[in-house]
């Protein structure tokens, strides 16, 4: 069972490695890098340590939560075309329970430079 288990666990973090490094995914954390540099109190500061690092770890978790939203979508498509039946509907929340909070672990192990990707691109554009 635990093995099941480790093997699911690994799937999913694969899916959502994979995930993070989509479209979508990139864009978010574009996003998330340019509105934590419009702040207010980066404004001073935008090339301090300080300000490059919460930028950076802004970007890495909104591309966590879009790879994990992306991936939600996916199971509950696949869900559907499995079982179309609305009698054969389940709730995904205890699934949801199990999984650990969103940024506890990024995508690629490293917190601040979630996915490689992200590592030396100026995400500020």
């Amino acid at each position: 069972m635990l093995t099941t288990e480790s093997a699911a666990a690994e799937y999913r973090h694969e899916a959502l490695v994979m995930l993070g490094r989509s479209e979508d995914a990139q864009a978010e954390a574009r996003k998330a890098h340019a509105t934590e540099f419009a702040k207010p109190w980066q404004q001073d500061l935008p090339d301090s340590d300080d300000a490059q690092r919460a930028a950076t770890e802004a970007a890495a978790q909104a591309q966590t939560r879009t790879a994990e939203h992306l991936l939600a979508v996916r199971l509950e498509q696949l869900h559907t075309q499995a079982h179309p039946d609305p009698a054969c509907s389940v709730d995904p929340a205890p699934a949801r329970a199990r999984r650990p909070p969103v940024g506890r672990r990024g995508l690629g192990g490293d917190h601040v430079n979630t996915v490689p990707e992200l590592s030396g691109v100026d995400l500020a554009r």
